[in-house]
């Protein structure tokens, strides 16, 4: 973990009073003239990346006056430890054997909560966060409306009238593939017509590009006539109603859009070796299925790591009002997943993350909502489970093209548990 400049008292009582009991956090109090403290440094920094459940802080003595006053700090650099909110030791001068030392008498790699996520945890577990935002836009009634003006007629009303869903479905994949949205992998050049063949540079997105929601920007120079073209990574649906190109992040995005104008509810899949699809629930088989705009196919959850040949880890869908680990339905053995590929993250400490990104997302649903989610859920790991012990007696080499899907065995598992919770199948 990086070493963090602290400038404030308050800054830093609150990394004491919100730090694991079993934290150890060091405080290097340092001033730029000052030799020893300029050598020192480095190996500060290298401590930082050798221990990992501990908080590596400096202070500027020059500038942070209240932290200096506070803790009587009148040489430098002088070393001061915390843990559970107490100081516990000091070291003076610039003593690599010394800090280190009073590092390891105090040092703990497991946190007093062992679900409270380590920093390495932590910031791999950050970039779920920003997709809750993303799906609060497929909800948006204006852009559901603009969504709907450029629909083919008639969906929602089909829909309505209790027209099967995957008919409907695969007929919105269809026009949303061959019809409306393109992909796109390197321009063509629009003043001498030569496609590019290098790759695009990292570019600053101008204020037209940002308001778009485009965080970044690829910039393409062209081979033949210099001229520069830009590719906006645009976040916000809306905007790609408009460009109607991307990569499967647009796709997934933009269909995510239309999906909920068409009335279908939908989630959002974030796979973390670098692809994103959808995921619709059907209200007559109540389940979800696989939906992937990019390929037009759904129901095929097995198509990344059979067809592809994809190492998946973690396949995390966002619902506008709930978050689920759902990648057991888009991998053929579980527990060699768990045993020996998933350690980016303790599993308890990303169930504990996800349980509260997850009661987050469902602030102001009703009970009855957030009643229907659970019992959805009980189904939804039951229905992987069955669908792994299928595919797991079938074999590997033996599913050929089969990538996964319904079988009868999970619809009467499924119809248990719904009739135990008090729920019925419709037109069951």
């Amino acid at each position: 973990m990086p070493v963090r400049e602290v400038s404030r008292l308050p800054e830093l009582n609150e990394i004491l009073e919100t730090s694991d009991s079993n934290r150890l956090i060091i405080v290097d109090f340092f001033a730029n003239w000052c030799g020893p403290c300029r050598m020192i440094s480095p190996a500060f920094e290298r401590m930082s990346m050798e221990f990992g459940n501990a908080t590596f802080l400096k202070v500027n003595t020059d500038l942070a006056r209240d932290v200096v006053m506070r803790y009587s700090i009148s040489a430098m650099p002088t070393f001061l430890f915390f843990k559970n909110k107490q100081q516990v030791d000091s070291v003076r001068g610039a003593n690599e054997s010394a800090i280190i030392s009073t590092i390891r008498k105090h040092y703990s790699s497991t946190p007093a909560n062992p679900n409270a996520a380590s920093d390495e945890e932590k910031k791999f577990l950050e970039r779920f966060v920003g997709y809750t935002e993303l799906r609060k836009m497929h909800t948006d009634e204006v852009f559901k409306a603009l969504a709907r003006s450029v629909m083919p007629d008639g969906i929602s009303d089909r829909l309505e009238s209790g027209e099967d869903e995957k008919k409907v479905l695969q007929e919105l994949l269809d026009w949303f593939k061959n019809d409306f949205f393109a992909w796109f992998d390197r321009p063509t050049c629009p003043k001498c017509t030569l496609k590019c063949t290098t790759e695009g540079l990292n570019g600053t997105p101008t204020k037209e590009e940002k308001d778009g929601g485009a965080g970044r920007v690829e910039v393409y120079i062209c081979d033949g006539c210099n001229s520069e073209m830009r590719f906006p990574r645009y976040n916000d649906p809306s905007k790609l109603l408009q460009t109607c190109t991307g990569r499967c992040g647009e796709w997934a995005n933009c269909f995510g859009l239309i999906l909920s104008a068409a009335g279908l509810e939908n989630r959002f899949v974030l796979d973390t070796t670098d692809h994103v699809w959808n995921e619709v629930y059907l209200k007559k088989e109540q389940r979800w299925i696989h939906v992937d705009p990019c390929e037009n196919t759904m129901d095929r959850p097995l198509l990344y790591t059979r067809g592809w040949k994809k190492q998946l880890k973690y396949c995390i869908a966002y619902g506008h009002d709930h978050v689920a680990d759902v990648t057991w339905r888009y991998v053929f053995d579980s527990k060699k997943l768990v045993a020996e590929e998933r350690n980016e993250v303790r599993q308890g400490v990303l169930e504990n993350f996800l349980g509260k990104l997850n009661a987050r997302q469902m602030a102001g649903a009703t009970e009855e909502r957030k009643r229907e989610l659970a019992v959805r859920r009980v189904c939804e790991l039951m229905e992987m489970m069955v669908l792994e012990a299928k595919n797991q007696r079938i074999g590997w080499e033996k599913l050929g093209e089969d990538m996964g899907g319904r079988t009868t065995a999970s619809v009467n598992a499924h119809a248990v548990i719904l009739r135990l919770s008090g729920y019925k199948l419709q037109n069951s």
